[in-house]
């Protein structure tokens, strides 16, 4: 059996829809997916430096401009947004990408944590980031739909390898998401 086929039956299911975690959900989720997290002193028990992610299976579909992970069945811009924005404005940047049928869809979003994490390697792969070179390097820190508690969203930065929660206000890029059906 081939690495492709074995990645190919390796379904990983993520939750779609926004929620509201607090740090103890945040670390479960580090840990029951293994997603990799390097250890920082001030986050000890919050990480995960032996996390292997997860065994992504990625089609680029060029003509789209978007990337296909056949192992979480998500569809990914490849891109995604071209600056950095604030919360609010990601929100009307997917609207947008609806509105005008990217890639001929007009179901994206923004990812959950789990989804976002999904890209994390546990190496720096592209241009000094940590996620796969099929992906812009432009976008070094992402927006997810998720919210902490205390009503900060969690981002996900592939540039220093691990995730955070950070105040709506705070501009950070936006890389669209939607489920492969």
């Amino acid at each position: 059996m081939s690495i492709k086929t074995i990645r190919q039956d390796l379904k990983w299911r993520f939750r779609s829809e926004p929620a509201t975690l607090s740090f103890d959900d945040f670390v479960v989720i580090i840990k029951k997916y293994d997603f990799y997290r390097p250890e920082y002193d001030l986050n000890k028990g919050k990480t995960n430096p032996t996390g292997k992610g997860i065994a992504n299976d990625f089609e680029v579909q060029s003509s789209y401009q978007v990337i296909v992970d056949h192992a979480t069945n998500l569809m990914w811009q490849q891109s995604g947004s071209s600056k950095k924005m604030k919360f609010t404005d990601a929100k009307k940047y997917i609207g947008d990408l609806n509105i005008k049928g990217f890639a001929d869809f007009n179901d994206w979003r923004l990812p959950t944590f789990e989804e976002a994490m999904s890209l994390m390697e546990a190496i720096q792969l592209n241009g000094g980031l940590y996620i796969d070179p099929v992906f812009d390097s432009a976008q070094r820190q992402i927006w997810t739909a998720d919210k902490h508690e205390t009503g900060g969203v969690y981002v996900v930065f592939f540039d220093e390898c691990h995730p955070g929660m950070y105040d709506d206000y705070r501009s950070f890029s936006v890389r669209a998401v939607r489920s492969v059906r």
